[in-house]
């Protein structure tokens, strides 16, 4: 992987070119020139530099958001070779959108691996619009996500399951007192959701459902973390959707679940896959489905 990609990530990520020189064993001013040329080979600035500081401009945070799955993929292709040079031919590359998709998926593979145990597998989190592309490149044998994605040739989709969603809350929020909440009881809140910086699907996929039921709200908050989201909802920022199934899953004391009336709209585990599946995918792919089917 490219040198001044490393430095560009790591500077990033900590906002320093001078942290960036110490951890590489290298000078302040080598890691500037080697920004400055990653800048003149993408062609657009990446940071903007101040006396004492640096700051991802906003095609430099763009550039980021793309980049920094590059050193993890990067390892990943170096891993999956490994595994086929040592003749573990068994291999499994997954994709998720979202923590929901994480825990459904948990015990299945657990399950699958037991029943496969020279199985290599890989794990990744990515966008909806990312997981899409990655699997009709064949990037990915599977992936799953919260919400359908646009049609793209190579591509397959499947609806396994439905869920309602609830109205995620602070506990100590007046909405918390009530045992069903109505769209008028929103709408001078801010909705907050989670999602990849570089999305889009998630943000129109809650406009347009609003615009359906005619509901409205103050505004939408973008969390590129789920912790980040759980944590603003805790202490009263915004209100969050949460899919029916993960109420078995302890969020956090300060988060109360509510339902609405009407049901805003569904959670929805869809499962992509590409035309042409391997054995071993199409496997674990029924496998994933009789669960959901239960």
């Amino acid at each position: 992987m490219d040198n001044k990609l490393k430095y560009f990530l790591y500077a990033a990520q900590y906002g320093s070119f001078a942290k960036t020189a110490t951890h590489f064993y290298l000078s302040t001013t080598a890691i500037s020139k080697a920004i400055a040329k990653l800048e003149a080979q993408v062609g657009f600035a990446l940071f903007d530099r101040h006396q004492n500081a640096i700051e991802l401009t906003q095609a430099g945070r763009d550039f980021y958001e793309n980049a920094k799955y590059i050193a993890a993929d990067y390892q990943r292709a170096i891993q999956a070779g490994q595994a086929v040079a040592t003749h573990m031919q068994q291999h499994l590359a997954i994709g998720i959108s979202s923590i929901y998709e994480a825990w459904l998926l948990a015990p299945l593979l657990n399950q699958f691996q037991t029943t496969h145990p020279k199985l290599r597998l890989t794990l990744t989190h990515r966008s909806l619009e990312q997981l899409a592309q990655d699997v009709a490149n064949n990037d990915l044998d599977l992936a799953y996500s919260f919400a359908p994605v646009p049609p793209t040739a190579n591509l397959v989709t499947t609806v396994l399951s439905r869920s309602r969603y609830l109205i995620a809350v602070a506990t100590n929020s007046k909405l918390a007192a009530k045992s069903m909440i109505t769209p008028s009881d929103l709408s001078n809140q801010v909705c907050g959701y989670y999602s990849q910086l570089t999305s889009l699907l998630a943000k129109y996929g809650l406009t347009t459902q609003a615009e359906r039921t005619g509901v409205t709200f103050v505004g939408y908050q973008q969390y590129d973390t789920m912790e980040l989201l759980l944590l603003a909802v805790a202490c009263q920022q915004c209100f969050t959707f949460i899919p029916e199934v993960w109420q078995q899953r302890i969020i956090f004391p300060e988060i109360s679940l509510r339902p609405s009336a009407p049901s805003f709209d569904d959670y929805q585990l869809v499962a992509l896959r590409p035309t042409q599946s391997s054995t071993l995918a199409q496997s674990f792919h029924q496998l994933v489905q009789a669960s959901q089917a239960d």
